[in-house]
């Protein structure tokens, strides 16, 4: 979020990323969408919550995840990448189960997040081999040769509110 506010230029300097990042905002607007939907029939009642609670777990998990990719440790967007794609599997399951037993209303909001959901897998799958080729072509992150444009972005950004990073 803070990398194409602080280095426009630089940011999207990569086809793929401007063309994943795309696929990614779309994926935005339809999950929203869904959720929306989705929010509706368990307010007004149409299913019950604790049928919804367990395809919700893995999403908390993703929310909860997020530390994973501001950590300082040279894995960091490597691990967090991986750690949501696997959750990301987890949650596609428990919605293809919720569908079988699901009211129609919740059925079109299943839809909506799955599809949303399918376009972030592959955009991370994507980003994910992308940030390893593109680790690779300059250098490898355990030799500290190279830093990603995440790490670069929060660098600036520690730079700009004050941070000290050593600490």
């Amino acid at each position: 979020l803070v990398g194409p506010l602080l280095e426009p230029d630089s940011y999207f300097n990569s086809t793929v990323v401007r063309v994943a990042s795309f696929f990614s905002g779309v994926a935005y607007i339809v999950h929203h969408t869904g959720g929306t939907i989705a929010y509706s029939v368990v307010t007004f009642h149409l299913m019950d919550p604790s049928t919804v609670a367990l395809v919700s777990l893995p999403l908390a998990f993703q929310h909860l995840s997020v530390f994973l990719k501001y950590t300082k440790w040279k894995y960091s967007n490597y691990s967090y990448t991986c750690v949501v794609l696997g959750l990301e599997v987890w949650f596609q399951l428990e919605a293809v189960y919720l569908l079988t037993y699901a009211v129609d209303e919740a059925v079109v909001a299943l839809y909506l997040c799955l599809t949303s959901h399918y376009i972030w897998f592959v955009h991370g799958c994507i980003v994910l081999c992308y940030e390893i080729m593109e680790n690779r072509k300059h250098g490898s992150p355990s030799t500290g040769e190279t830093r990603t444009k995440r790490s670069q972005s929060l660098a600036v950004f520690e730079k700009v509110v004050g941070v000290d990073g050593s600490s």
